[in-house]
């Protein structure tokens, strides 16, 4: 049976530096989704990382998960995720987002 992919945020505190957040417990694609939507964490975030635990290579998924976020939208973003979809997605994309939403 494979070992499944565990996803984890990238968070930047500035001057004190940046942390790694994996809850080993809940570390699936939709775990890390639900996390950014509600904001379970403090600082910037700034990117979303992928583990394969089968071979224990990690790839930056950081615009994968914007635009999968993106997508799902039903209601404004908060501040916290307009600034993490805007700086994975582009401005222009996020402009959209902002003129559909008025």
């Amino acid at each position: 049976m494979p070992i499944p992919e565990a996803f984890y945020l990238v968070l930047d505190y500035g001057k004190r530096g940046r942390e790694s957040i994996i809850d080993w417990e809940h570390c699936s694609k939709s775990d890390a989704i639900d996390a950014i939507k509600r904001g379970d964490y403090r600082g910037l975030l700034t990117e979303v990382h992928c583990i394969d635990r089968e071979d224990g290579r990690w790839s930056d998924v950081s615009e994968d998960i914007a635009r999968e976020i993106l997508d799902g939208l039903d209601t404004p973003p908060s501040p916290e995720l307009f600034e993490f979809l805007e700086r994975q997605l582009g401005s222009v994309t996020m402009m959209e987002l902002r003129e559909a939403a008025e």
